[in-house]
């Protein structure tokens, strides 16, 4: 029989774990949908779909590209090129045994808690000290950001999070331990970082210029590094390679010239700030080149590549939290619990009391349950088009039904039921914005109110647009990022039944 021994300290950690998972699961059971949650569960769909008809089909290459554009067609949030696969896998996964929006939540939290007990035994390994692995765990997990919102929503940040701290902890056993099992591991779980987050890239980085600035001699160095990088080649080459070939890099650059900020230093951190808290932490303690050199990637990674945006400050944070942890340690335990409420207060006032309290499911039966026509939706406020597809993806069982974006109807065609008739519309979900009233308008002669909601006090009204009879259709469907329509002579129906 295993006798596990807990000191006190374990206890207190097990207790904070214990707490963070009951509350994580009221809040992924408690809140809406957010907008990009929508996109991670329909690309986890997307991937339990393809893995069970793989075999059954016998797919090649080929194969997978046009099963892909079919389910774009039906579902255009699909951006398979825009996220890495990691957490869309592991969601896909368990929606072998449950599909709801529930599991996707769930699989945050299990990476919420396993990133917590990473930071705590990577601090116990670098300081031999519990109290600040404690400190590390509650201070990064009570972020604003992951606090907040990353650490019960479907979305793929934990992800990353969990693969980096293993992939740090792993590197630093190894390091310690002479070990080269745990360096080629540390270069298998910055594969997985990165392929659970682009953003990520910079952990291997990190890992093989520490390894070549910390030893002395050449030889030692080139097999650390190989060690590290070969197995993070081994696994990210496949996916770049598919990724290049399926046109993905076209793709990513109008993401990144859409939603980055075009550069500079990040404005929430100064350099005078980073360069003196280090200075100040390099001569206490021994480990300060290792975290010299992941703030420092970090830093050049956010000024250089990536949006002013909160969530890719956290690539940053990741790096702050030992060192800034080692120092909180060093304060009263008077001193140290207000300031931790002071953090813990700071998302719940900002975020959780404005987060929206509604139930968006009677809203979606009512448009997608025994429909067979497919549904346009004419605007992203107050539920984002992106949740609509997903509960598309929920309820269209033998994948037949396409939905279409609002921003299809940013610029209308004059001849509205032409096409409509053309792409076999059949509902059409709409508010009392100015352009949803004026496409309404146009075609208020063939549309009948099936039912009007308030969502987030905002209406909400579902019409049935009669179709004619033997209308044909065309096999498209409009993408928002690439601005243009997309067709195929395959149905999703026909790969799959």
């Amino acid at each position: 029989m295993i006798c596990i021994k807990l000191d006190w300290l374990d206890k207190i950690f097990l207790i904070f774990l214990a707490i963070s998972f009951a509350f994580n699961i009221y809040l992924a059971t408690s809140y809406p949908l957010q907008p990009d949650e929508g996109t991670h569960l329909l690309l986890a769909e997307f991937y339990k779909d393809l893995i069970s008809n793989f075999d059954k089909h016998h797919f090649n290459f080929e194969k997978i590209y046009d099963f892909s554009i079919s389910y774009l067609i039906l579902y255009p949030k699909l951006q398979v090129f825009s996220y890495p696969p990691v957490y869309h896998l592991s969601t896909g996964l368990l929606y072998f045994l449950s599909f709801s929006a529930f599991v996707g939540r769930f699989v945050t939290i299990l990476y919420f808690l396993g990133t917590a007990v990473l930071i705590y035994k990577t601090s116990e390994l670098l300081f031999n000290r519990k109290n600040i692995g404690i400190i590390a765990a509650i201070l990064f997990s009570l972020t604003p950001f992951t606090f907040s919102y990353a650490s019960y929503t479907a979305l793929t940040d934990y992800a990353s999070y969990f693969w980096s701290f293993l992939a740090i902890f792993l590197f630093l056993k190894g390091i310690k331990n002479n070990n080269s099992i745990y360096l080629a591991s540390s270069g298998v779980s910055s594969a997985l970082t990165f392929l659970s987050r682009y953003q990520s890239l910079v952990i291997v980085f990190t890992l093989m210029i520490y390894y070549l600035l910390s030893k002395d001699n050449l030889k030692i160095k080139l097999k650390g590094v190989i060690l590290i990088f070969v197995p993070f080649l081994i696994l990210v080459l496949p996916y770049v390679l598919v990724f290049l070939k399926l046109e993905g890099l076209s793709i990513s650059k109008i993401i990144v010239s859409a939603y980055s900020g075009g550069g500079g230093l990040p404005k929430v951190f100064s350099f005078a700030y980073f360069f003196y808290y280090f200075y100040a932490y390099l001569i206490q303690n021994d480990h300060y080149l290792f975290f010299l050199i992941w703030c420092l990637c970090s830093y050049i990674f956010l000024a250089v590549l990536t949006a002013q945006n909160i969530r890719y400050t956290n690539v940053l944070v990741m790096s702050l939290v030992f060192p800034a942890s080692y120092y909180l340690s060093k304060l009263k335990i008077y001193q140290l619990v207000p300031l931790l409420v002071a953090w813990l207060l700071l998302p719940i006032s900002v975020y959780i009391v404005n987060l929206p309290l509604y139930d968006e499911s009677e809203l979606m039966r009512v448009i997608f349950e025994h429909t067979t026509a497919n549904v346009a939706v004419l605007s992203d406020t107050p539920i984002h088009s992106s949740i609509y597809t997903y509960y598309l993806s929920l309820y269209d069982t033998n994948r037949t039904t396409s939905l279409y974006r609002p921003c299809l109807f940013d610029s209308f065609p004059d001849n509205v039921t032409q096409f409509f008739n053309e792409f076999k519309i059949g509902k059409i979900v709409a508010t009392n914005s100015e352009t949803n009233l004026n496409i309404i308008n146009m075609i208020k002669s063939y549309i009948v109110l099936e039912k009007q909601f308030s969502i987030d006090s905002v209406p909400v009204y579902v019409y049935k647009y009669n179709l004619p009879e033997n209308v044909s259709g065309r096999n498209c469907n409009f993408i928002c990022l690439t601005n243009d329509f997309i067709c195929s002579n395959v149905s999703l129906n026909s790969m799959i039944s």
